[in-house]
């Protein structure tokens, strides 16, 4: 299969008109929350989002609920408006390959994968940037310090968790004869996402 896209476009006609990153694609490799609320933010700005899920289920908040509208989950239309998006097999040489050649017609390349997870895939940074130098590449990961080691071997996606830790922000919630435990609202994760999003906003504005 080969890939071939036009110029970048607005994802409704007529809305995005004089937003800044018009024109501008945004290629979304991110799943569930770190990440999908950035790029939404880029695709409210005008960019093209197009985002990549795994085939037969999708992001894996497509199925989180209730609340659901109709078949949807509110959670994932919550954080995944003003997108395309489209089924690849990143397991499967011909999934990576798409992603490639997606990439060299993007001009942001957005993912939160666990590090080191895509550049096994042949989809890191360096391997991105031979075939598209020209991308932003934003990787949204887990903080890794000494201290908080242990606490990313047990749960490697859940940056949030460990960011909370190291903060001292967790200790807020625990009671007497009780474990600490995570706050239900994710401040940390979104005060995340919103600055992914203006970093890479300011990257591509000299592109538009």
């Amino acid at each position: 299969m080969h890939v071939q896209l036009g110029p970048a476009t607005p994802t409704s006609t007529g809305a995005n008109i004089g937003k800044p990153l018009e024109g501008v694609r945004i290629l979304d490799l991110t799943r569930v929350l770190a990440g999908p609320f950035a790029t939404m933010n880029l695709g409210d700005l005008g960019g093209e989002v197009i985002k990549v899920e795994k085939p037969g289920t999708g992001d894996d908040t497509r199925s989180w609920g209730p609340p659901f509208l109709g078949n949807e989950s509110i959670y994932f239309l919550s954080v995944n408006r003003n997108k395309k998006s489209i089924a690849v097999d990143l397991k499967n040489p011909k999934g990576v390959k798409i992603i490639k050649e997606l990439s060299a017609v993007s001009d942001v390349f957005v993912e939160n994968y666990i590090p080191g997870k895509l550049a096994a895939m042949g989809l890191g940074y360096e391997d991105i940037n031979k075939i598209a130098p020209q991308i932003v590449y934003c990787s949204i990961t887990v903080l890794l310090c000494a201290a908080l080691s242990p606490i990313v071997e047990r749960t490697p996606t859940n940056k949030d968790v460990a960011k909370e830790c190291l903060v001292e922000r967790i200790s807020l919630n625990n009671e007497k004869q009780r474990k600490r435990t995570k706050k239900m609202e994710q401040v940390v994760n979104q005060e995340e996402k919103a600055f992914i999003a203006e970093r890479a906003g300011e990257k591509v504005m000299p592109l538009v």
